[in-house]
Order: structure tokens, then sequence, then C-alpha cells
């Protein structure tokens, strides 16, 4: 699967959730939670922070590091489900943005990497004090990597997993601020420069804040 076919697929995934929510919501309010807050839903929202991407290539003579960063921005969709102060979801988002970094390397020359967007599918759970919710979450990260040089260039599209954790305040009826890292692990991968394999692990780091609007409790 391209990266682009994924994110058009993802975008008009959340699309449908967004014209649809507002009518299946209606009529419908949170079950009250044991402190007067209730997280129970399906919920959308956005989010914009910086990325860093590090990449470490143990090819045989190529034993070297390389550390990209930058802003990446996106929306997001999940739903939660609630026991008394316990909240537990799922949660999809897709990011973009433009990382990128080039370095000088034996035999490539000036290798410049490039990471485009993330997009990650994920659990999440967590325990509400006040208006407040700390919370655990992992799952699947896919994203797009692009090496390129004077002898040739590569792209491929990586599976990995991510974990991390967050804090999510409501500020106001069914509006939400959150702040949150994700680190995600791609593996070891090779990109093909000029019929030269780079043999790299691939892993970013991802410092974000956003917002949410809960469309409230849809299930009896």
């Amino acid at each position: 699967m391209t990266l682009n076919r994924f994110a058009r697929t993802a975008i008009a995934a959340i699309a449908l959730i967004a014209v649809g929510a507002p009518a299946l919501a209606a009529d419908r309010d949170p079950p009250p939670a044991a402190d007067g807050y209730s997280w129970e839903g399906p919920y959308l929202g956005g989010h914009l922070g910086y990325g860093w991407l590090d990449v470490s290539n143990t090819s045989p003579g190529q034993a070297w590091s390389q550390n990209d960063d930058g802003f990446l921005g996106g929306v997001l969709v999940g739903y939660n489900f609630q026991m008394d102060r316990y909240v537990f979801g799922v949660e999809a988002d897709a990011a973009f943005g433009f990382i990128d970094d080039t370095e000088v390397r034996p035999v490539f020359g000036p290798v410049e990497f490039t990471h485009h967007g993330q997009h990650t599918f994920r659990v999440r759970g967590g325990r509400t004090y006040g208006p407040a919710l700390f919370y655990a979450t992992g799952g699947l990260a896919l994203a797009d990597f692009r090496a390129s040089s004077p002898i040739g260039s590569d792209k491929d599209f990586f599976v990995g997993f991510t974990i991390g954790g967050g804090a999510e305040v409501m500020i106001a009826d069914r509006w939400s601020l959150r702040a949150e890292y994700l680190y995600a692990d791609y593996g070891k991968e090779t990109l093909t420069l000029g019929g030269v394999p780079i043999r790299s692990d691939f892993e970013t780091h991802n410092l974000r804040f956003g917002f949410a609007y809960s469309f409230g409790h849809w299930l009896p």
C-alpha cells in the first residue's frame, strides 16, 4: 500500500465519520460519571506538533546515524468507553509534514532522508481525575521514508508499532485539549541507492498538542 492511497482512505473514513456523527449523536447525552465528567462516545479532532526521525545504518562499512526533525499536523478520530473513572478506547490518526535532513556519507555523498507523514491505529486507556484524563496508548504505526543521493534514490512505506501516553483535559461541554508523546519503531528496513543497500533502523518520536470534540454517548 502506498502512502498516498492510505492517506486518501484515512481521510475519506474520517470525513464520513465527521459528516454522520452529529446526526447519529443527536439528543444523546453522555452518561453521568462518578466525578461528573463523561468521556463516553465518539470524538473527532486535530493535532499539531514536532517530530524526530532517527535513522541508524548498520550496513557493512556504513555504520552511521542520522537525525531529522520538523513539524507534523493532522486529524484524529476515536471512541471512548468509560467505567466509573476508567476510560478505554480506540483511536486512529493521520499526521502529515515534512521532516528531512542531509548529511555527507562515504560512498553515497550527500544523503537526504525525508519523512512526510505517520499514521497510527491505537488502543488507549487511563484514569480520570476531575476534568483530566491521564492515559497510555499503543498500537500500529505506518509511515513513508525516502532516501536520496547523487547516485540514486529510493522510498518505501513501513509498518511498525507505537507506544506513548498523554493527558487530556475537558475545557468546555464536549471540548477537550490534549498533550501527548508517541514513540514508533519500524525495525530494520532497507532502502537502495544506486544499487547499494542502506540497511537501517527507523524510529520516530512525536510530541504533539491537540483538541477533540465529543459527540456524546451512542450506545444504549
